[in-house]
C-alpha cells in the first residue's frame, strides 16, 4: 500500500525518528524519504553527548540509505544546536504553529510560506 502511495507521489516521513515504536527496518522495508528526529534528542544535543551521538548517528543512518532528515525543534537555540549535525530541514513551532485544515488550505494556495530558517 505504501508503495501504491508513493506512485501517487505521496511522500512518507516517518515522525518522532528514535523513540517509540520507531525500528531501523523502516529505513529499508518500506519507503521512507525523510525521517524527522524527535525534539527530545535535538533539545539535549547541547548538554548531552549522548543525544548528540544519537542525532548525528541517525543522520549517518540516513545519508547513507539517501533518506532526508528533519530536526524537530521548538527554540532558535535547538535549531542551531542541529545544525552541525546537518539536517535537511526543521520542523516545529518556531516555524509555524500546526493549523487547521481550512488555514492550512489557505496557506498553501496562497503561495505563502512559513517562517523559514536555516539548519545547515
Amino acid at each position: 500500500m505504501l508503495a501504491s502511495l508513493k506512485e501517487h507521489d505521496l511522500r512518507l516521513h516517518l515522525d518522532d525518528f528514535g523513540t517509540g515504536y520507531s525500528s531501523l527496518s523502516y529505513c529499508t522495508g518500506i519507503p521512507v524519504e525523510a525521517l524527522k528526529i524527535d525534539r527530545s534528542f535535538i533539545a539535549e544535543m547541547a548538554t548531552d553527548h549522548v543525544s548528540a551521538s544519537i542525532v548525528q548517528s541517525i543522520v549517518s543512518l540516513a545519508r547513507a540509505l539517501d533518506i532526508q532528515v528533519i530536526a524537530e525543534g521548538s527554540d532558535p537555540a535547538q535549531l542551531e544546536d542541529a545544525a552541525p549535525a546537518e539536517c535537511d530541514a526543521a520542523q516545529g513551532y518556531l516555524l509555524a504553529r500546526p493549523l487547521a485544515v481550512d488555514k492550512a488550505t489557505a496557506l498553501l494556495v496562497s503561495g505563502a510560506k512559513p517562517r523559514a530558517l536555516a539548519v545547515a
